[in-house]
């Protein structure tokens, strides 16, 4: 009887270690993300989103030299599907709306200093100079072609920012107006659900047989999202979905989820590389 208590004694104690463990375990397998988002790069700044060629330049070489990693979405999603892990020091680097500048400037400084980046294209703007419709001005886009050249380099990704729901009121034509991914007012969940449905997919389809990359990351517009957009772009093949939300991410392994409307940091004129290298020493 006594041995039999013994055996019973020994064995709850395993099982609590071997539990510990595992928790400790798990514990190890959660990382902070943080993902950095720009949007037009220039000659000159505008005090907004469009930030100057040489800033950038001195924000990657800071990156880079202090031992900081910059991963794609791929890198996350291996890491989620327990394929991998990562590196000490990791960061996301983005580009929302498929400016040209991203082909002429950040694609060489990316490059030149050994990092990746990933690139949200609008459909309709793609190649163009001009606003769809109307015809007026708008930063110019790069093209697929464009496109190709920085995925096939391994360099830059290219993923989705929709096909037409960042749309600008003062550009545009006609009585529907959608700026974003969510439901207009007079609009039926019927509407609502199709309108998601085929810009999705329409966008999926155009970046993956002109780039030739897995698209499987949705940018939303101004980073405003609902619950069916989520589950649209989850049965559309979009694992991964981003916002404009300043904050960073924890990413745990075995959960899909934890790569669901992932926050950003808007990166301005504003960020020196100092201010920069402070924000990123935030998470080691």
């Amino acid at each position: 009887m006594k041995n039999t208590l013994k055996r019973i004694a020994l064995l709850l104690i395993v099982a609590v270690l071997l539990g510990g463990s595992f928790f400790l375990y798990s514990l190890s397998k959660t990382v902070r993300i943080p993902i950095l988002m720009y949007h037009n790069i220039d000659e000159t700044s505008d005090g907004n989103d469009t930030i100057t060629a040489s800033l950038f330049e001195e924000q990657m070489k800071a990156i880079s030299e202090n031992g900081y990693t910059a991963l794609t979405f791929s890198d996350l999603q291996a890491y989620v599907d327990g394929k991998t892990d990562l590196p000490d020091k990791p960061v996301v680097i983005t580009f929302d709306d498929g400016y040209l500048s991203t082909y002429v400037y950040a694609y060489p400084i990316l490059s030149r200093y050994g990092l990746n980046g990933t690139v949200f294209t609008i459909g309709t703007m793609v190649g163009t100079t001009t606003y769809k419709d109307t015809g007026l001005w708008t930063y110019p886009c790069f093209t697929y072609e464009q496109g190709r050249e920085m995925f096939e380099s391994g360099v830059i990704d290219v993923q989705s920012h929709s096909y037409d729901m960042h749309q600008w009121a003062p550009n545009e034509t006609g009585d529907v107006i959608r700026e974003n991914a969510l439901k207009l007012n007079d609009e039926s969940d019927e509407e609502y659900l199709l309108a998601l449905q085929n810009d999705f997919l329409l966008s999926k389809q155009l970046i993956e047989e002109n780039v030739g990359n897995q698209v499987f990351v949705l940018s939303y517009p101004h980073g405003l999202y609902s619950k069916i957009s989520e589950e649209v772009s989850i049965d559309y093949g979009f694992s991964v979905t981003v916002t404009t939300t300043h904050g960073s991410n924890r990413l745990k392994q075995g959960d899909p989820s934890c790569l669901r409307v992932l926050n950003r940091y808007a990166i301005t004129d504003s960020i020196t590389p100092d201010k920069l290298l402070n924000l990123l020493s935030r998470f080691w």
